[in-house]
C-alpha cells in the first residue's frame, strides 16, 4: 500500500501561509466570450436575490479571475503545462486534487474565458505528464520541486478524487469543443474512466477506494470510502459516456451509505465524516481517528466539507432525490443551530453531532452551503448572506479558494453537467426531510433518477398483439418503458440510450418479456440470490484489466412524476419481502396504509419495509 502524507496536514500548512500572506487584489478579469451557457436546475431551486443577474456573475468572473492568476502556474520544465498551485514555496506545489478543481474549474467558466481551450489543454498536459505508477491514465497525486523540475513525491501513487474530476472535465470539454482537434478529450475521458473503474471500485462491494494504491483484498482500505468521493454528477456522467452499467452500480451504493450513515449517525445534523470504513454488519460507520490522515477521519472535517456542495448538484442539475432528506437536515442544522443565521459562525469542522472542533473559519466550510441553500426557496435569506460573506472574502488559500470558485458557480445557478439535458429536470418524490426509523444493513442498490431531455416512447401496447412501439437507437427510454424489437417484447430496467435489446442479456438493461403477440403477462423479475463474487484485486499495471460481468441487477428507474397521494385509509394487498412495486402502488403494513413513492424492488434482507423507508414509501395512514 502506498503511504501518503495527510493532505489534512497539508491544508493545515497551507492555511498558516495564508494567514500570513496579505490580500490579492482582484486582477485579469474574466472576459464574456459567448452567453453563459448554464444548465436548468430543478424546479423551486433559488439563487441569489438580492443582486441582479449581472452582478451576480459579475463577481463569479471575479473570483473566477483571481483564482487564476494566483493559482494557475507554468510548468518548468514545460511551456506548454500549466498546474494549479499548492500555495507553499517549497515542498509540495502539486496536488492531483488541485489539478481536477483546476480543469472542472475552466470547463465550467468556458463561456465567459475566451482563453478557457488554451488553459485546459496546459492542464490536461500537465495530468497526463505525471502517470500514477498504477496507470498512465490516472495522476500521481503530488509532485514537489526538486533542482527546478516538478517531480512525483512520496510515492507515485493515485488519490480517486482529482481522477474523478479530470474525468469529468474531459467530458465536458468533448462537449465545449468537440474531440477533433489536438486533444481527443473524449477518449482521454475513456481512458480515466475505465482506469478508474478498474483501480478504484472494489469490484464486490462497488465501493470507491481511497486511491489506486488500495487492493479490494485489504482488510483496512480495500471496502472502505471518503464521503467527498461520492461526486453523483460525476458517477452519472461515467456512465452515460461509457457505457458501463457497473457505474450505476456505484452512484447507487454511493447514494446508499451516504443515506444510511446519515441516519445511524448523524440524523439531527446531516454531518458526514470524512471517512467511512464497514461496520461487520453489512453497513458502514465513522472510521477511527488516524484512519488515513488526521484524528478527525471520523468528523466532518477537511474532506467532507465539500459534500453540501457536490451532493447537491446531483439533486439541482439531475433531479435525484436521495439525498434530498440529508441536505434538509444539514441546512436547517446550519442555518439555526450552527450558526444562528450568521455565516461568520460556520467553522471548519464538527463532530458529527454538531460539536464545533475549532473557531476558525474558512471558505472551504462556508462556500458549499451556499450551493446546498439553493435546493429550497426557505433559504433565500440564508443564501443572500451566505453569497455576500463568500463573494467578499477570497482566503489566498488554494484548497478554500477553488471550493469558492466552485461553489460560487454552482450557487449562482451556472454548473454545467456533461451531457445533461437543457430542459429543467423533474425531481423524483421528494422523501421525508427528517430521519425515521434506522435502518438496517446497508440495502443493494436503490433507484435513481435521470432528467428526462426528450419525450420518452410511449409504452401502450397494441391491444390486438400485445406489441410496443418499435425499439430506436437513438430514443431515450426511462426505466419501466417497452418497446418491441426484432419480433420480442423488452422492458427497460433504467434509464438508457442506444443499448440493443437483443443483445443485453440477463445483466443488461433491457429484460426479455417475450416474443411479440404472446397473450401472457411477463412474471416480475426475482430479486437476485447469488452472492456476488469478489473479483480478483487488480494488479498494478499501466493498462487497465477487461471489463469484468457484473454482478447485480440495479432496480429500475423511476419515473419523474410520482402519481397522486390516495385518501389515506385506503390500503392494498401486504407488503411483502422480495417484491417489486412500481411508483403509486400501495401496499399495507402493521395495519398502516403506504404509496410507493419509486419504483423498487425489496431486495430480501434488505430491510426495506416501508416503516423503515420514508424515501421510498408515503404513509396513507391506518387502514
Amino acid at each position: 500500500m502506498q503511504q501518503h502524507t495527510p493532505r489534512a496536514t497539508l491544508r493545515t500548512l497551507a492555511l498558516a501561509v495564508w494567514l500570513a500572506g496579505a490580500p490579492l487584489a482582484l486582477t485579469g478579469q474574466a472576459q464574456a466570450a459567448s452567453p453563459v451557457l448554464a444548465m436548468a436546475y430543478v424546479p423551486g431551486s433559488i439563487q441569489p436575490s438580492h443582486l441582479g443577474s449581472s452582478q451576480v456573475q459579475a463577481q463569479v468572473d471575479a473570483a473566477y479571475a483571481a483564482w487564476k492568476s494566483r493559482y494557475l502556474k507554468t510548468d518548468p520544465q514545460d511551456a506548454n503545462r500549466m498546474y494549479v498551485w499548492f500555495g507553499s514555496a517549497s515542498g509540495k506545489q502539486v496536488v492531483s486534487e488541485g489539478q481536477g478543481f483546476g480543469m472542472v474549474a475552466v470547463t465550467q467558466m468556458a463561456a465567459r474565458d475566451p482563453q478557457a481551450q488554451q488553459l485546459f489543454d496546459k492542464l490536461f498536459r500537465y495530468y497526463r505528464a505525471h502517470p500514477s505508477q498504477n496507470s498512465p491514465y490516472l495522476m500521481a497525486w503530488a509532485q514537489a520541486l526538486s533542482g527546478g523540475r516538478l517531480v512525483d513525491t512520496e510515492g507515485a501513487s493515485s488519490a480517486t478524487d482529482g481522477d474523478m474530476d479530470a474525468a469529468y472535465a474531459l467530458l465536458l470539454a468533448d462537449q465545449l469543443w468537440g474531440s477533433n482537434g489536438a486533444i481527443n478529450y473524449r477518449a482521454e475521458a475513456l481512458n480515466t474512466i475505465n482506469a478508474l473503474m478498474t483501480l478504484t471500485v472494489n469490484q464486490s462491494q462497488w465501493t470507491l477506494k481511497l486511491g489506486d494504491w488500495a487492493r479490494d483484498s485489504d482488510a483496512t482500505y480495500g471496502k472502505s470510502t471518503r464521503g467527498s468521493d461520492f461526486m453523483f454528477t460525476h458517477l452519472r456522467a461515467f456512465h452515460a459516456a461509457s457505457g458501463d452499467a457497473r457505474w450505476q452500480f456505484v452512484l447507487d451504493k454511493s447514494y446508499q451509505i451516504a443515506d444510511s450513515v446519515y441516519r445511524n449517525y448523524a440524523p439531527a445534523t446531516g454531518l458526514l465524516p470524512d471517512f467511512m470504513v464497514p461496520d461487520g454488519n453489512g453497513g458502514f460507520k465513522p472510521s477511527p481517528p488516524n484512519f488515513l490522515e488526521a484524528d478527525t477521519d471520523g468528523k466532518y472535517s477537511w474532506n467532507n466539507c465539500r459534500v453540501p456542495w457536490r451532493f447537491s448538484l446531483d439533486y439541482l442539475v439531475n433531479g435525484d432525490t436521495r439525498a434530498l432528506a440529508l441536505l434538509q437536515t444539514l441546512n436547517r442544522w446550519v442555518r439555526t443551530t450552527a450558526s444562528n443565521g450568521d455565516p461568520g459562525r460556520i467553522y471548519s469542522g464538527y463532530e458529527l453531532n454538531g460539536t464545533p472542533l475549532n473557531n476558525w473559519t474558512s471558505n472551504a466550510f462556508t462556500a458549499p452551503f451556499a450551493v446546498s441553500a439553493t435546493i429550497d426557496a426557505s433559504n433565500q435569506a440564508w443564501l443572500n448572506a451566505l453569497w455576500d460573506r463568500v463573494a467578499a472574502t477570497p482566503s489566498n488559500e488554494y484548497y478554500a479558494d477553488s471550493i469558492r470558485l466552485l461553489s460560487m458557480i454552482g450557487a449562482a445557478g451556472l454548473w454545467r453537467q456533461p451531457g445533461a439535458a437543457s430542459v429543467t429536470p423533474t425531481p423524483t418524490a421528494t422523501p421525508t426531510p427528517g430521519p425515521s426509523a434506522t435502518p438496517t444493513a446497508t440495502p443493494t442498490a436503490t433507484p435513481t433518477t435521470t432528467p428526462t431531455p426528450t419525450a420518452p416512447p410511449t409504452a401502450t401496447p397494441t391491444p390486438a398483439s400485445n406489441c410496443f412501439a418499435a425499439w430506436h437507437a437513438g430514443s431515450e427510454y426511462q426505466g419501466g418503458a417497452r418497446v418491441t424489437f426484432n419480433g420480442r417484447n423488452y422492458e427497460a430496467k433504467w434509464w438508457t440510450r442506444g443499448d440493443d435489446p437483443s443483445k443485453s442479456g440477463q445483466w443488461g438493461v433491457w429484460k426479455d418479456l417475450g416474443p411479440c403477440g404472446a397473450a401472457a403477462t411477463p412474471t416480475v423479475a426475482p430479486s437476485p440470490t447469488a452472492t456476488p463474487t469478489a473479483m480478483p484485486s487488480p494488479t498494478l499495471t499501466p493498462v487497465p484489466t477487461a471489463t469484468p460481468q457484473p454482478t447485480a441487477t440495479p432496480t429500475a428507474v423511476p419515473s419523474a412524476t410520482p402519481t397522486s397521494s390516495p385518501t389515506p385509509g385506503s390500503c392494498g394487498l401486504a407488503w411483502e419481502e422480495g417484491r417489486s412495486y412500481k411508483a403509486g402502488e400501495r401496499v399495507s403494513y402493521k395495519g398502516v396504509g403506504y404509496q410507493a413513492l419509486v419504483a423498487h424492488t425489496a431486495y430480501a434482507g434488505a430491510g426495506w419495509t416501508p416503516e423503515a423507508s420514508p424515501t421510498l414509501w408515503k404513509t396513507l395512514g391506518p387502514c
